[in-house]
């Protein structure tokens, strides 16, 4: 090498003053110090992210850290092999050792044996130094805090009251990782979110049956029905699939058929009674207890109730109608015109008659058992032979219970 002497007084005139210089780079000859590198040794679950480990900026042999060059760090297996996707480094400097196993394939009975790797940079890409670590990740276990979703909706349901139950399988459920789970399932009103049976019902592996004949208490519309989806493992976690259901009750606008109640005439005596029997009038759902008791009733021509009429039953299946006239004038406006009135005791405004039938009454007739009562009793009398004929009328009589006509003789 040389230094050249210029005199700037003298013009361009020079000297020069020649010397060898002896260079030596250290770089060559140092190694990577990794003695203060702490990578501990992981375990975590799928799902979870470990950055507990970091480090800085990797010395030399001669404490420099930045003498010879930039470093290049990398994770590779213990067999030299590129790292697991699930593991990083960021920063720089400190740098971070960041572990996400964020796929249920990640999880191993073994741990992964890993380690860091230190490299300088050209050209002194031969010197390198390592820092061994595992790693060992467990299967996703479920928490309450763990997120589950439906996989899918359900649409709205329609459903008659008494028809072939609609079945439907609730939904399944994801985790974001796979997780052993164990679910239990309720129906419940959407409006208050409590149980409810009146609609149909779920079992235990979430088979949802939409069936019920109550077309006494419940009315059509649409009803906001869900599944609750608890998962037990997971404490009182609970998830909800919601759907509508069009409710149709066919008692609402149900219309009975009289054709099997007969509307012959009966007759009958005042103070006697007759009777008449029918059995339960069955109304266009064709199922006779799915809309309700009946409610009887036996009316005149103005459709108020005859009062000397009764209905019993049923025994056995069948109602009686009793007639039992019991005034003695009742006989004179024979025969009496009288319907049968049907309603549903829950659904009063479905009712209908029965076509109209005579009740003939006949008066009273006298028999053994008649009482009969004179009006009063005769004075005693007073006659002188030959003389004026003595004349009296004879007390009239009544009958009892109830009158009759009576051809009544004298002899005295």
């Amino acid at each position: 090498m040389r230094v050249r002497v210029t005199r700037s007084s003298s013009g361009t005139a020079t000297s020069d003053l020649d010397f060898t210089l002896t260079l030596t780079n250290p770089c060559g000859s140092r190694t990577l110090d990794v003695s203060g590198v702490t990578i501990n040794n992981v375990t975590l679950k799928v799902g979870e992210t470990n950055t507990a480990n970091t480090f800085t900026t990797v010395p030399d042999s001669a404490g420099n850290t930045s003498l010879c060059g930039t470093r290049t760090y990398s994770i590779l297996t213990s067999a030299d092999a590129a790292a697991p996707a699930w593991i990083s480094i960021t920063g720089s400097g400190p740098y971070t050792i960041s572990i996400n196993p964020n796929n249920d394939s990640y999880a191993n009975a073994s741990a992964y044996s890993l380690k860091l790797k230190v490299v300088l940079q050209a050209p002194f890409a031969s010197i390198t130094a390592e820092k061994a670590f595992t790693v060992t990740i467990n299967a996703y276990v479920c928490t309450s805090a763990t997120v589950y979703t439906a996989a899918s909706s359900v649409s709205a349901k329609t459903y008659t009251i008494g028809a072939t139950a609609v079945t439907f399988q609730t939904p399944s459920f994801t985790t974001p990782y796979t997780c052993s789970e164990t679910y239990t399932y309720e129906m419940r009103l959407q409006a208050t979110n409590t149980a409810t049976s009146a609609y149909g019902s779920v079992d235990a592996s979430g088979l949802v049956t939409i069936s019920t004949s109550d077309g006494v208490n419940l009315s059509s519309g649409v009803i906001g029905l869900r599944i609750a989806v608890s998962r037990s493992s997971a404490g009182t976690t609970t998830s909800y699939v919601d759907f509508a259901q069009t409710l149709t009750n066919p008692c609402t606008s149900a219309t009975f058929d009289m054709s099997g109640f007969s509307t012959a005439a009966v007759s009958v005596v005042v103070g006697s009674s007759v009777t008449k029997t029918f059995t339960e009038i069955p109304d266009s759902t064709g199922n006779l207890s799915l809309c309700g008791s009946r409610t009887y009733q036996v009316r005149d021509s103005q459709g108020l109730a005859v009062s000397w009429a009764s209905i019993s039953g049923p025994a056995s299946g069948t109602y009686t109608i009793t007639f039992n006239p019991a005034t003695n004038s009742m006989y004179s406006s024979s025969p009496y015109s009288v319907r049968l009135h049907v309603s549903l005791a829950s659904h009063t405004a479905v009712a209908t008659y029965s076509s109209a039938f005579n009740v003939n009454v006949s008066q009273y007739v006298c028999g053994a058992g008649t009482t009969y009562t004179a009006s009063g009793s005769i004075a005693d009398k007073s006659y002188i032979i030959r003389d004026t004929a003595l004349t009296f009328t004879a007390p009239s009589f009544t009958t009892s219970p109830y009158t009759c006509s009576e051809t009544i003789t004298y002899a005295l």
